[in-house]
């Protein structure tokens, strides 16, 4: 069905895994997407996979000056998913701060900077997708910085439901989630045999993937009655 017929859809992070996931879905549902990233290069092969009215725009989203450019091309944005990724963790004891903040910038800042520059154009039944993660919900040695912007995340969010009311706003908790990030961090054949075995430490006893998160971002985006909410979407890894 065409839920999302002529709906304006922007996603910062969406030129692969979970936001391409989720571009793909908005654009079958009838939405106008734009999804932003900062390499044009991975914006361009993103766009090539999609089917529909999509458009690209090159975006460092920590940078706000950027983000509010970007943003005062839109007259209406009706949806709004930032999924921006960054990795980085270690030790507290050996933890390089410059590069833990740097992680602050590309997932807490970025999702910041967006709120502030799209919501003025949104509204009553609009809604913003943001997202946490597992370590928000799990200790997991050596995943400080990844900790902390979880939890800002979840508690913002809950907050900026209130402030921007009537818009609604949302967080997604993924778990470890194969997709295409992962290749920056381990071959092909790495990653097979490590998410074979962690799959086995779940209930599940199965991995995620991108479309299964992107279920709970179109869920958000489509339920006009749920505002102020946290989806944890881990296989119940928090739970072992």
């Amino acid at each position: 069905m065409k839920t999302l017929e002529n709906k304006t859809v922007v996603i910062i992070g969406g030129s692969q895994g979970i936001g391409l996931e989720t571009a793909k879905e908005a654009i079958e549902k009838g939405a106008n997407v734009t999804i932003a990233s900062r390499s044009l290069e991975k914006l361009e092969k993103a766009k090539n996979h999609l089917n529909g009215n999509v458009s690209i725009y090159q975006l460092d989203g920590s940078i706000e000056a950027e983000v509010k450019t970007f943003f005062d091309t839109f007259e209406k944005v009706d949806h709004l998913v930032v999924s921006s990724s960054g990795g980085y963790g270690g030790s507290i004891k050996e933890l390089d701060m410059e590069a833990a903040k740097a992680l602050f910038d590309s997932k807490l800042w970025v999702q910041m900077n967006a709120v502030k520059h799209a919501s003025p154009k949104m509204g009553k039944g609009d809604s913003i997708t943001l997202f946490s993660g597992i370590v928000s919900k799990k200790a997991i040695v050596g995943q400080m910085p990844y900790t902390g912007v979880g939890g800002a995340v979840e508690s913002l969010g809950k907050m900026l439901a209130l402030e921007l009311a009537p818009t609604r706003v949302n967080v997604i908790a993924p778990g470890f989630i194969h997709t295409t990030a992962w290749d920056a961090y381990m071959p092909a054949e790495q990653q097979k045999e490590f998410f074979n075995g962690f799959a086995e430490t779940l209930p599940v006893k199965q991995i995620g993937v991108a479309s299964d998160v992107t279920k709970g971002v179109m869920f958000f985006i489509e339920s006009n009655y749920v505002t102020g909410a946290v989806l944890d979407i881990d296989g119940g890894q928090k739970l072992v």
